[in-house]
């Protein structure tokens, strides 16, 4: 009895040793995992990562990720009263409208923005989004010795038209004139592409609307002689 006794302890002695072996195992996997995660000093918070070498890393819901090297948040507050200028409504009845547009200029890199005002679009005013404003250009035809004048107002479609820049507060467009007359005039205006949301989660939304359904109310108006 003592006999089988030494060897049942020895027996249980060898298994517990096996399995401490294995948790151990799966700990330090998993700690290396984590490391690996976490590499360079990286933070995680949510699905932002803050690297060691001061840039941010964003991970989606769809498995990319999105370095950040400008971590600045900017804020940006829509002018939702009076989103374009004053025109009356016989210029607007008046205006042209072509849609769509000829050429994009795309940033680079995506930044980290708080927009106010643009519920009716879904967006929090108190949700950082990922994305970037794309600035797309339409020549518009135009008759010499004539000028356009951009129809940027309520009465014209919000939702098909973009964000005037340089301020971007307003929905609209400007034009740009060619030094010499070349029979156009070019349409500017942008739109902000959200990529997606501070938590991670991949929109792929245009805002306002997407740029094939631009459209550029404008009407000619005659220069002064």
């Amino acid at each position: 009895m003592e006999f089988y006794s030494k060897k049942m302890n020895k027996m249980l002695v060898i298994a517990f040793v096996g399995v401490m072996s294995v948790l151990v195992g799966a700990c330090t996997s998993d700690a290396l995992d984590d490391a690996n995660a976490l590499a360079d000093g990286a933070v995680v918070k949510n699905a932002l990562v803050k690297n060691a070498d001061g840039t941010e890393t964003v991970i989606l819901s769809n498995g990319e990720q999105i370095v950040l090297e400008d971590t600045t948040t900017y804020v940006i507050n829509f002018d939702t009263i009076n989103m374009g200028n004053d025109i009356d409504d016989v210029m607007v009845s008046r205006a042209i409208a072509p849609t769509g547009y000829d050429r994009e200029s795309k940033p680079k890199d995506n930044k980290k923005y708080l927009l106010g005002g643009l519920e009716k679009y879904g967006i929090n005013p108190t949700t950082v989004y990922i994305g970037k404003f794309i600035t797309y250009y339409k020549d518009l035809p135009v008759s010499k010795g004539y000028s356009l004048f951009p129809s940027n107002n309520k009465y014209a479609t919000e939702n098909k038209m973009g964000f005037n820049p340089p301020s971007l507060t307003k929905v609209g467009f400007h034009t740009t004139v060619p030094d010499t007359w070349t029979g156009y005039e070019t349409g500017v205006t942008q739109i902000f592409y959200v990529n997606s949301d501070i938590s991670g989660i991949y929109w792929n939304k245009n805002v306002p609307c997407n740029p094939a359904d631009l459209t550029w109310y404008y009407r000619a108006i005659p220069d002064e002689q």
